[in-house]
């Protein structure tokens, strides 16, 4: 093969595959290490939502199914 025909089967392949889809909201929320409020980042996955603190890290998890 080609060195072009190797590049064009990259790039259909890359160009198949779907990417990931990621549900991220921010909301200003208290945060209980900085204990303060602070934007934190919504990642739901069903039964559970995880609340993750932009500035430190820390995480709140509600069940809500």
């Amino acid at each position: 093969m080609s060195k072009e025909s190797v590049q064009f089967a990259e790039i259909a392949r890359q160009v198949k595959q779907p990417k990931p889809i990621s549900f991220k909201r921010t909301f200003d929320l208290h945060c209980e290490r900085c204990d303060c409020i602070r934007p934190h980042q919504l990642r739901a996955n069903g039964e559970w939502e995880r609340y993750t603190c932009c500035t430190c890290g820390c995480t709140q998890e509600f069940k809500v199914g």
